[in-house]
Order: structure tokens, then sequence, then C-alpha cells
């Protein structure tokens, strides 16, 4: 028997929508130093969410052994959930290979676009409908080195958010702590 094709997701009819943020390390290398996605798969099927912004997925290099870590979690999600999932990566520097950060979503997506940040990095965005209101989910992940750079990339990421069309929602790893300038500035137009 061969595997049973995924099957579009369900019309949802929960007013809640499940939003999953998480930085994968690299796309499954764990502190052990073993490289295991289905550990972070695991997770996610734990959460139930119903989109994902996921960060430091890599495509065709070292890290995620020259396979697309987009692709992989995708049908990860599919083989664990029985649904379809829908996927949209941007690397962090335009590339074609390398990391970036990942939205996967149970709705079909409207629309997609991504934009490229200051110091190699980059913000995705999926637009998918949920119960009639159209939502735009954002995954981005800042300069983990200087909080210039940081604030920096967080105002040209909100600059661009008012490009996209509301309910809006940013994920993201923003490598800095509650409290600080460049949170505070999310913080003046996002509701945390």
């Amino acid at each position: 028997g061969g595997a049973t094709p995924a099957q579009p997701a369900p019309m949802l009819p929960a007013t809640t929508l499940r939003v999953l943020q998480y930085n994968t390390h690299h796309g499954g290398w764990g502190t052990d130093g073993v490289y295991d996605p289905n550990r972070i798969v695991d997770w996610i099927v734990k959460a139930n969410p119903d989109v994902i912004s996921l960060n430091e997925i890599e495509v065709g290099d070292g890290w995620s052994r020259y396979l697309d870590q987009s692709d992989l979690y995708k049908t990860l999600l599919e083989q664990r959930t029985g649904i379809a999932w829908y996927n949209v990566f941007v690397n962090a520097h335009g590339a074609t290979t390398g990391n970036g950060n990942l939205v996967l979503s149970r709705y079909p997506f409207i629309a997609t676009s991504s934009t490229l940040l200051s110091y190699g990095r980059a913000a995705v965005d999926a637009t998918i409908s949920v119960n009639g209101r159209t939502i735009n989910l954002t995954s981005t992940h800042m300069d983990n080195v200087s909080q210039s750079n940081r604030l920096k990339e967080t105002a040209e990421v909100l600059a661009w958010e008012t490009t996209l069309a509301e309910e809006r929602i940013i994920c993201g790893d923003w490598n800095a702590w509650p409290g600080t300038t460049e949170i505070q500035h999310v913080q003046a137009s996002y509701v945390e």
C-alpha cells in the first residue's frame, strides 16, 4: 500500500486561530548536536497550530543535508496530520540556498509576498482567509548581533506591513529581550 494523499483542511468552525512561532536552529539541530527535524514536528503536532512561522529553515546547504527543509517540513506535517499544508519560504539573503523563514498553513494561500531587510534578513508573508476574515501572517528573523541593526530591520518590516491588508500577525525571532526598544516599536502598533 502506498501513502494516502493529504486531504484539504476542513473548514474550521472555531473562532480562534492557533499560531505557532518556532526558531528551529538551522532546521532541526538539537543542543545535543543531533539533526532530527522530526523532534520539531513532534512539538508542532502537539501544539496543533493552524499556521506556523519557522525561522532558520535551511535550503540546499550543509545544515539541511542539501535538502529543501521548507518542503521537508510540509511533507512531514502532511504525513503526521493527514491534511494538506501550504508553505511559502524566503531566503534571508534573497539567494536560492541557505537560511530563511517559512510560513506553513492549514488554510490555502490567497497570496504570498516577501521582502528583504537590511543586514541579510528577510520577511515572508502568507495571506489566508479564516471564517471570512483576511489575515496576513508574516515570519521574520532579526539580526542577532546589533540592536541598531534590529531597530532598522524592525522599522523596515513595520513599514512593509502597512502595505498588507489587515488583520496582520507578525511572528519571528527578534533576538531581543522584552522591554527593549525594538520590541517596544513593534508593540506601538501590534498587540503581543
